[in-house]
């Protein structure tokens, strides 16, 4: 979830702070040991240290964060076996959503994922798991926006 989406929704600090830093680190725009200082970080946010820390524990019981003596918090890194089958688990879950998906989808949407298969490959090739990650979310995105598209067409036809 967005920063600009949290600004509409209620939540408290504490959770907006939970959620921002938690799409930071699942998006790798902070990537893995990279040291999350509280009191910068609370600068940023627009909040006391204390919604920082709070949200950082949290991230520690869920194991995207630790906490190093004489160092502070840090991303944990990442574990090469739990990607790997992080990795797996999303091609069975991929390939089953596209072939669910794939009557409803344009030629456009094939020559999007087309390209997007071709970015995840070069990225595996370079061994950066970060990019491939990033490069991993795109083929969702068509599915889910076709999906609702088609069902929105069908609830048309239906009320006529």
């Amino acid at each position: 979830m967005r920063q600009e989406q949290l600004r509409w929704r209620a939540v408290n600090k504490q959770e907006r702070t939970y959620t921002i830093l938690r799409d930071r680190i699942f998006s790798g725009s902070i990537a893995p040991l990279a040291r999350l200082n509280i009191d910068a970080l609370a600068r940023e946010l627009g909040v006391s240290p204390i919604p920082v820390r709070e949200a950082l524990r949290r991230l520690e019981a869920e194991g995207w964060v630790r906490f190093t003596p004489n160092v502070g918090a840090v991303v944990s890194p990442v574990d090469s076996t739990s990607w790997e089958q992080a990795m797996v688990t999303l091609a069975i879950l991929e390939g089953a959503a596209s072939a669910e998906a794939q009557t409803n989808l344009r030629r456009s949407d094939i020559t999007r994922l087309r390209k997007i298969s071709a970015g995840m490959e070069q990225a595996a090739a370079h061994a950066d798991p970060l990019r491939s990650a990033r490069q991993a979310r795109p083929p969702s995105s068509v599915r889910v926006r076709r999906d609702r598209e088609c069902r929105a067409e069908r609830g048309r036809q239906s009320r006529r």
